[in-house]
């Protein structure tokens, strides 16, 4: 309509008084990751019964509502990194988006082999992990950054393989969403360092 009333009624050329206004710059708005070092932090002061949560966050990229759904049965280490992996089920994937498998990395694999048993039933302590995470946080001498420790693993994980198919199997997302949250978000030199994050 706009276009249409310009074209009848203005002199060809004119420019209007709507587009003479300074437009918005809209820029994507950049995810929050933890650097090698916050991420250390984060682990080291998380209590017991609630590590297997931070590290499965940090060294899987596994969603917050799906790791409280999780029980130990779907966490699977081999000896053979190519069979050690989670099961993320239907049910428990955001939209149910359907079943994936995310491999047990070797940095999360160290975690898991430091945790001590039992390793049976819940994972999570408790279904509402927000109060934790932001108290593990002051422990640290951090500001708790929201969803940063998914989106570490996407950045790491990226900087590592370069491959935003693969990298969206693992998340459960897509390809776009990957490569505009997590292509280029760091460098090789600083995922060499997050992926080399082992217990004290």
């Amino acid at each position: 309509l706009f276009n249409y009333a310009k074209g009848k009624y203005l002199p060809e050329g004119e420019v209007t008084a709507a587009e003479k206004l300074e437009r918005d710059v809209v820029t994507p708005s950049e995810v929050e990751i933890w650097t090698p070092e916050e991420a250390k932090k984060i682990l080291d002061a998380a209590d017991p019964d609630e590590l297997p949560f931070f590290a499965i966050s940090m060294f899987a990229g596994i969603r917050t509502r799906e790791i409280t759904l999780m029980d130990w049965s779907q966490v699977r280490p081999s000896d053979d990194p190519d069979e050690s992996h989670i099961e993320i089920k239907a049910v428990g994937s955001k939209k149910q988006a359907g079943r994936r498998i995310v491999p047990i990395l070797p940095a999360l694999a160290a975690y898991l082999k430091a945790i001590k048993p039992p390793k049976t039933g819940r994972i999570v302590p408790n279904v509402n992990m927000t109060p934790r995470q932001f108290r593990i946080a002051a422990n640290a001498g951090l500001k708790w950054k929201h969803n940063a420790s998914r989106h570490s693993y996407g950045s790491y994980r990226m900087a590592e393989i370069k491959n935003a198919f693969h990298v969206a199997e693992e998340m459960g997302n897509t390809p776009a969403i990957v490569k505009k949250h997590y292509f280029q978000a760091v460098t090789k030199a600083e995922a060499a360092r997050f992926w080399a994050i082992r217990p004290s």
